[in-house]
C-alpha cells in the first residue's frame, strides 16, 4: 500500500506545555486532577517531539507525542487518534472502506524507526486507556505489542478510573 496519510512535526517553539494542555482536552485526555495534567504538560513540553498525522485532504487523523526521550533508552508515545478518521461505519451507516490502520501505519511508522535510530532507543512504549480501541488497533498496525495491562491506572475527567493498555516496540524484534 502507498501511503496517502503524511507527518508534520509541529515546530518545537509552538509545542508549549499550554499546547499539550490543550491537545489532552481535544481528545478527551484530560485527568481528573487537573493539577497533575498542569505539571505532566510543562515537564513533558521541553523535550518533547509533537507529530500530526494528516490526511490527503490536510485534516488531522492523529496526534502523536514522543516523550520521556532516554538516548540509547527508552521514549514514550502518546498517539491520540480523531476518532471519527478511525470508525468502523460513515455516518451514513455504510462500511468504512479507509485501510485507516495501515496508512497510519505507513505514516508515522518511518517516523518512529528514525527516531530510533537515531536515539539508539532499544523501546518505545506506549499505555493507552482500555476504552480507546480504536488507539490500540493504530498502535498494533504500527508494530507495537500488547505487553500488559495496569489496572485502574487512570482515571480521565468526568469517567471512572479505567485500565492502561501498555504496549512496546522493539526495533529488533521486527
Amino acid at each position: 500500500m502507498t501511503a496517502t496519510w503524511t507527518i508534520r512535526r509541529v515546530n518545537p517553539a509552538e509545542a508549549t506545555p499550554e499546547f499539550l494542555f490543550d491537545l489532552l482536552k481535544r481528545h478527551r485526555l484530560l485527568p481528573d486532577n487537573l493539577d497533575v495534567a498542569v505539571a505532566c504538560c510543562r515537564n513533558m513540553a521541553p523535550a518533547a517531539i509533537v507529530l500530526e498525522v494528516m490526511n490527503e485532504e490536510h485534516e488531522k487523523v492523529a496526534d502523536a507525542v514522543l516523550s520521556d526521550i532516554m538516548d540509547g533508552e527508552a521514549a514514550s508515545l502518546d498517539l491520540m487518534v480523531v476518532s471519527r478518521h478511525y470508525a468502523r461505519f460513515n455516518p451514513d451507516k455504510t462500511e468504512n472502506e479507509t485501510p485507516f490502520n495501515e496508512l497510519t501505519r505507513d505514516a508515522l511508522r518511518p517516523a518512529l524507526l528514525r527516531l530510533i535510530e537515531a536515539r539508539h532507543l532499544r523501546r518505545v512504549t506506549a499505555a493507552v486507556p482500555r476504552s480507546r480501541n480504536r488507539t490500540v488497533n493504530a498502535l498494533v498496525a504500527c508494530g507495537f505489542i500488547k505487553e500488559g495491562v495496569m489496572r485502574r491506572a487512570v482515571k480521565l475527567r468526568g469517567k471512572d478510573p479505567e485500565d492502561l493498555v501498555v504496549m512496546g516496540l522493539l526495533p529488533d524484534k521486527e
